[in-house]
């Protein structure tokens, strides 16, 4: 039972006492609200303006332009996947257009091993070194066809 009429852990009394422990007024509150919302924005902003590539962009770019063909008549082969190792674009799948053709802009100066595949065909590695302003342009010859496995038991 309490002295007085009112409980004073609730209502208006509570809400100064936080608002002096934390030392901030509802109308300072909206206020603070505001600012954190543009705080974010401007963190977010410079965040995504800067290079959040692993590696060291002083070194330069490069651009990997690879043309992926068929061994026995040199056609291209559209829709072939290629990775870079180490990952060049994780956000990105890179395939090649119906010219056989793949394109990888802004590569970081460093060696890589580029992995081409494609359903129809076995998986091909070459070795590239990308430097400071040069255009890396392997040819990528898929030859063998992949077995089709049968379930004759």
């Amino acid at each position: 039972m309490w002295i007085g009429d009112r409980d004073p852990c609730a209502g208006e009394p509570l809400r100064r006492l936080e608002n002096s422990i934390f030392g901030v007024y509802p109308e300072e509150r909206s206020k603070m609200r505001g600012l954190c919302a543009i705080l974010i924005f401007l963190f977010g902003a410079i965040a995504v303006g800067c290079d959040m590539n692993p590696f060291n962009n002083a070194l330069g770019t490069g651009i990997i332009e690879g043309k992926v063909v068929k061994a026995s008549d040199g056609t291209p082969i559209q829709s072939a996947s290629v990775l870079t190792d180490p990952v060049v674009r994780a956000d990105t799948t890179i395939v090649t257009d119906r010219n056989g053709v793949f394109i990888i802009q802004d590569v970081p100066a460093n060696s890589y091993k580029v992995h081409i595949f494609h359903e129809e065909y076995t998986l091909v590695t070459l070795d590239v070194e990308v430097t400071k302003g040069s255009t890396v342009k392997p040819l990528i010859v898929l030859g063998a066809l992949v077995a089709a496995q049968s379930d004759s038991g």
